[in-house]
């Protein structure tokens, strides 16, 4: 399982779970590299602002919602987003935009 952070909350010996991307495909960063601080530098420099971790190396304290509250969150962003995410930077936004709603 992975976790969507933003980059400001990158540590050292996290894990990408997924390859950073540029906008012309090619591979920045693969998935599985052990992340330091330079690469933090990096994505904040290429204007990368969350990436996918593996959820085995995310230490911070996650909050699980129950299944009624998420409900409600999605439902809450239905209504305001009214369309299909079509790439992965629009499902991030949307990801983000969840977790705003249920941290209010």
């Amino acid at each position: 399982m992975a976790q969507l952070i933003n980059t400001d909350e990158l540590k050292d010996g996290q894990e990408l779970a997924a390859p950073i991307k540029n906008k012309f495909g090619q591979v920045l960063l693969s998935s599985n590299t052990i992340l330091l601080a330079k690469h933090k530098k990096l994505l904040q420099m290429w204007g990368v602002f969350s990436v996918y971790i593996k959820e085995d190396n995310y230490s911070d304290d996650t909050i699980n919602y129950d299944g009624t509250k998420l409900d409600e969150a999605k439902e809450i962003l239905r209504k305001c987003l009214p369309w299909t995410p079509r790439n992965q930077a629009e499902k991030e936004i949307v990801e983000l935009a969840l977790y705003s709603v249920l941290d209010e």
